[in-house]
């Protein structure tokens, strides 16, 4: 039980990283992007991680059958 607390501290510490990442990664694709009328790009970094990679593609799987985006999945 303390090793699963332990890796869900870790992930919830990286996460804050991770996104600010993102938010940087996308401000350079912005900028990048010169036919903004035309194109709209976006970058994304899932949060997918070794522990939690199982439940994250049931939920995924789940939102699929309800009609959600299939590309995630």
């Amino acid at each position: 039980m303390s090793l699963n607390n332990s890796i869900l501290q870790d992930e919830s510490t990286v996460r804050n990283l991770l996104l600010q990442f993102a938010i940087f990664f996308d401000k350079i694709v912005e900028a990048k992007n010169t036919n903004r009328k035309k194109y709209n790009f976006r970058f994304y970094m899932l949060e997918t991680t070794q522990y939690n990679y199982k439940d994250l593609s049931k939920m995924y799987k789940e939102h699929v059958q309800l009609g959600y985006s299939k590309m995630l999945p």
